[in-house]
């Protein structure tokens, strides 16, 4: 997979939406690199598939929907790639802004857990999971972080909130695939 730093515009599911389908319909990928063979701006555009994700937006609009993954295929070592914009992760139907509420209602707001998950119509192990994987990010995270005094995850979390629409346009390359997106790394073991 390829992941794309899409900007977010407002942070709304349309209009980021509406970026990627622009970024696909322009089928300009002399930028990309392959995952694979490092290889920049030799994919061509092959297939597409339909992907679920649920979302939440203005705090209290959860949607379940779909979009149209676009899949370029690399000349060199013709490998396949997904092309996934920065508002979805990887091997979760969880959007990011989902997980980014859900982790400061928890961690923040101090909302209590039974009431979130029912709220957000999740499991107590997914809640937990997410958190365990952030802590372990802060924690472990050798990629400067937003300006925080501290290494503690919830106030980091609200460093993080207090300009949400900056964090993942500057840091999304940097730190969400660290975060959440790639299961190798050693946040998974």
């Amino acid at each position: 997979m390829i992941l794309l730093n899409i900007k977010f515009v407002n942070y709304t599911y349309e209009e980021s939406l509406k970026q990627y389908t622009n970024y696909i319909s322009s089928n300009n990928f002399s930028n990309l690199m392959c995952t694979n063979c490092k290889v920049i701006g030799n994919v061509q555009r092959n297939t597409e598939y339909v992907r679920n994700y649920i979302y939440i937006e203005n705090e209290k609009d959860i949607t379940e929907t779909t979009i149209v993954i676009t899949v370029v295929r690399c000349n060199n070592c013709g490998k396949y790639h997904a092309l996934l914009p920065a508002f979805i992760f990887p091997y979760h139907i969880y959007s990011a802004c989902f997980i980014m509420y859900a982790l400061n209602m928890k961690l923040i707001k101090q909302q209590q857990a039974i009431k979130l998950i029912s709220y957000l119509n999740i499991s107590g192990q997914l809640l937990y999971y997410w958190i365990k994987v952030f802590n372990k990010f802060v924690s472990s995270s050798t990629i400067v972080l937003p300006q925080s005094p501290s290494k503690d995850p919830p106030k980091i979390l609200h460093s993080i909130l207090n300009d949400l629409q900056k964090f993942i346009s500057d840091y999304y390359s940097k730190l969400f695939i660290m975060f959440f997106l790639n299961r190798k790394n050693h946040l998974f073991k």
